[in-house]
Formats: structure tokens, C-alpha cells, sequence
């Protein structure tokens, strides 16, 4: 019996050797892919388009800009707004105001109810896409309460003021949003701070009443102090942006021992020639906006 375990031992030993051998997996390169972050606004500050080439998988570069392609945006009344690359970098950029034929006027780009048309010529190639942009909801008041030390998880959280807030979905419709939290002006961009809602919770049964709380309790993903400035801002993206970026999220923390298969996200921008084999990716998004910030006192 002493002797089978010493075999069995010798056994799993060389099992255990064999796992530690490196395979070599040859790659074939790929074309780079068109890239496209846009996410438009009725804010009044510039609006911007980011256009970059996607890089190999396994490779340890970043990715290049998309320079020298011509943007343009179309609503639904025929008004046009062009993005020019002013510093060469793959950020396309429209200033606001826009003039309009008359000089006397002037009016933005981002209007609440309006339908876009993107439309981007790049290498010969063009891609276009559609948004609506979404109405969104004031906060009706944001506040802050003092919350001592404590422990989550293996996490030693200090104390520190958490942010409250009131705010209601507009109802009788199916609405999405985005809360994006700031301190001192600083967003909030790592992958779990994504605070998403549909309608006023996580579901289509939830229209037209209080935020719930855990959306209300994401706002902070971490304590403030006092003399800091919290902003948080409601963006109403539409429901697929909503699903566009769950999927997002699920792939940005996909990960651990029951990771599931990584999966390509999805894309609302087409290629107009059916018979290109020139792909695109990324999405295009008209949001409205609602933004209130305040200081954190003692």
C-alpha cells in the first residue's frame, strides 16, 4: 500500500510539471478597426467625437488615433454641425453655440426630443448611425450624511459623508440613465462606479417613481470630506445605450474563477457599403443632461 501512494505521488508530480509548460499561441494579425466613441449632449460646452484604430488583442501598444476623417451630424431638422480635428488627435470637436443663417441666432447642438444622423467618411470608407435624444429629470434636491468607519468585505471603508439625493423617472414612458458622480470636478470611471438605471430602478416596473436606493447609494462610490465638491449628473442615454452599456460593464469586470466567455460588444454604427469588408465599432448616443453640485460642509 506504502509503495502505491509513493507511485501515485511520482505520478501527480510529473502531471503537476506538465501543466507548467508555455504554449506558444500564433496570432494572426488583423485589421485595425475603425473606433467610435460618441456621446452627444445638450450641454453647452464642446462636443466631441473620438476616433481611434483598435489594436491587436495580445498586443502591448495602445491605440491609434483616427485622424482625417470628415464627421458630420444631421437632426431631424435638417440642421447640420460639423466636427473638425483641430489638434490632429482623433478628437473631433463642434463648438457651442451654433450660428445659424440668421446671425441674430443662435441655438445648441443637443435638444431633448430631436432624432441625429451620424454620419463619418474615414479611408474611403461611410459609417452612420441614429440617436434619440431622451428628456431628462431634475434633481429635486442633493444632500450628504455622515457615515462612520466601517468594513466591507476585506475593505476598510474610513468615515466620511455619503451622498443623498431626490430625484423621480418621468413617467409613462421607458427611460434609461447613467449617474456619473464627480469630486472636485473628477469623475468616477472605474468600471464598477457605472450606475445605471432603467426607469427608476432596474426594470421596466418601475416608472415614474423615487430612484431607488442602491442607485442613490452608488453615487458615492467613495466618501467625501468635508471642503470637497460633489456634482452628480443624471444623463438620459435611451434603452439601448442602456443594454450597450451593461454589456460593457459585464466584459470590463468579467473575471475570477467563473469568468464567463469574453464576448464582442455591440454596435448601433454601420458600414453604408454592404459589400466592404471594412468593419466598424463603438456606439453613438444623444443624451440630455441634468447636473447640481454641492460643498461638503462639517
Amino acid at each position: 500500500m506504502k509503495r502505491l501512494q509513493i507511485i501515485l505521488l511520482f505520478v501527480f508530480a510529473i502531471v503537476l510539471q506538465s501543466c507548467e509548460d508555455v504554449v506558444q499561441v500564433d496570432i494572426a494579425g488583423s485589421r485595425p478597426t475603425l473606433c467610435v466613441d460618441a456621446f452627444i449632449t445638450n450641454d453647452t460646452l464642446p462636443q466631441k467625437i473620438k476616433l481611434t484604430l483598435t489594436a491587436p488583442y495580445l498586443g502591448n501598444i495602445s491605440a491609434n488615433a483616427a485622424t482625417g476623417a470628415k464627421i458630420t451630424m444631421t437632426d431631424i431638422a435638417e440642421r447640420v454641425f460639423e466636427f473638425t480635428d483641430p489638434d490632429n488627435d482623433g478628437v473631433y470637436i463642434c463648438n457651442q453655440p451654433v450660428r445659424t443663417s440668421d446671425p441674430r441666432t443662435w441655438f445648441p447642438i443637443g435638444v431633448p426630443g430631436n432624432f441625429y444622423r451620424l454620419e463619418i467618411n474615414y479611408a474611403n470608407e461611410t459609417y452612420e448611425s441614429f440617436a434619440k435624444m431622451d428628456s431628462v429629470p431634475p434633481i429635486d434636491s442633493l444632500g450628504y450624511e455622515f457615515e462612520e468607519q466601517d468594513i466591507r468585505g476585506n475593505d476598510t471603508i474610513k468615515s466620511g459623508y455619503e451622498l443623498t439625493m431626490v430625484a423621480r423617472d418621468i413617467p409613462g414612458q421607458n427611460n434609461a440613465y447613467w449617474f456619473k458622480s464627480y469630486r472636485n470636478g473628477v469623475l468616477f470611471n472605474k468600471p464598477n462606479d457605472l450606475n445605471l438605471a432603467l426607469n427608476a430602478a432596474y426594470s421596466e416596473g418601475s416608472d415614474g417613481v423615487q430612484f431607488i436606493a442602491p442607485i442613490i447609494f452608488n453615487l458615492s462610490p467613495e466618501r467625501f470630506q468635508p471642503g470637497e465638491v460633489a456634482t452628480v449628473e443624471i444623463h438620459s442615454i435611451g434603452v439601448p445605450t442602456y443594454v450597450f452599456l451593461n454589456i460593457a460593464q459585464n466584459q470590463m469586470t468579467n473575471g475570477g474563477l467563473f469568468a464567463s466567455p469574453v464576448v464582442n460588444c455591440p454596435t448601433n454604427i454601420i458600414n453604408k457599403n454592404a459589400k466592404s469588408k471594412a468593419q466598424v465599432v463603438g456606439w453613438f448616443c444623444a443624451a440630455s443632461i441634468y447636473r447640481k453640485s454641492i460643498k461638503i460642509k462639517n
